[in-house]
């Protein structure tokens, strides 16, 4: 798996119980997480909570 610019393992798996909050248990839930992190980094902005949990309700 390719993970953006300054997204560890962990990072990555914080961030995917974020989205998981948002759009329940999935089976492709590390694939979503991982195109919402890289359209976080393409546009500039951090991976914190909130922009995580903002672009995945706009993802669904």
């Amino acid at each position: 798996m390719i993970l953006p610019r300054g997204v560890d393992e962990k990072k990555f798996e914080h961030c995917k119980e974020v989205v998981r909050g948002v759009i329940g248990d999935d089976e492709e839930l590390s694939d979503k997480t991982q195109e919402i992190l890289i359209i976080i980094y393409s546009i500039g902005q951090d991976y914190t909570d909130g922009t995580v949990e903002t672009f995945a309700w706009n993802y669904v």
